[in-house]
């Protein structure tokens, strides 16, 4: 879907350092931003201001239904860095 914007809140009790390591280190991202279940896999990470990460969204595989966005388990999210 060519063109489509989210936008998310969430509250994060950590001191600005250790939110910024959260958000710059591609291994971190991938550990605490998928949601409940969900696994994920950074295909594409730049950290300058104007890049962004590309991402997958893994629906645990003992699901019944077959939900993602993109592919049957599969949801990829494309973020920019502003």
């Amino acid at each position: 879907m060519a063109g489509a914007t989210s936008r998310a809140a969430r509250v994060i009790r950590a001191n600005p350092e250790a939110l910024y390591e959260a958000f710059v280190d591609p291994e971190a991202l991938a550990a605490w931003l998928p949601p409940a279940e969900m696994t994920g896999r950074i295909h594409q990470f730049d950290a300058r201001i104007g890049g962004g990460y590309r991402m997958s969204l893994f629906y645990p595989t003992d699901e019944h239904d077959r939900r993602g966005k993109t592919r049957d388990r599969e949801d990829m999210v494309e973020v920019r860095f502003v």
